[in-house]
């Protein structure tokens, strides 16, 4: 019961600490990663951050615009299995679903291969790849709870 106040309250600081999104319109840069995060290292949970400049503006450790979290108990994330399921979540920030479609066997793809599609609630499609489980962000302890999420696919808007 404690882990799950704690990342109800953590979520709600994260929430805030990514900042006003732009709603998942049509735009070349838009990214979602999908990861895979863990609180102090002990609980794994699955993510879906979003950057609207994910080209340039996910690389180097930048927190995302904003984060859906693909499932839930009780208001606590949860890990997904990415590949062979329709995986969706929905952003606080903005209220966009984006849906991911990951093929059975992905993880077992070259980095940078072609892994599944996504769209969102605009309409917008997206080609995800595989991602080699970097580092994409970490939020150290402080105003937060402390997590670092991984990268495991990438899907960047055609």
């Amino acid at each position: 019961m404690y882990l799950a106040s704690v990342l109800i309250i953590a979520g709600g600081l994260l929430h805030g600490a990514v900042g006003s999104a732009l709603p998942l319109a049509k735009r070349a840069n838009n990214g979602v990663y999908l990861a895979n995060c863990v609180t102090r290292g002990v609980s794994w949970y699955s993510a879906m951050p979003y950057y609207n400049n994910a080209r340039s503006g996910s690389q180097n450790g930048q927190l995302p615009d904003d984060e859906a979290w693909p499932s839930t108990v009780n208001g606590v994330p949860e890990e997904v299995t990415w590949e062979g399921n329709r995986v969706c979540g929905t952003y606080a920030d903005t209220g966009a679903t984006f849906c991911s479609n990951i093929a059975n066997g992905a993880q077992s793809l070259n980095t940078g291969a072609f892994a599944g599609t996504g769209s969102n609630s605009f309409g917008a499609t997206f080609s995800c790849f595989k991602d080699n489980n970097r580092q994409l962000y970490n939020v150290p302890e402080g105003s937060q709870l402390q997590h670092t999420c991984y990268s495991i696919y990438y899907c960047f808007q055609n």
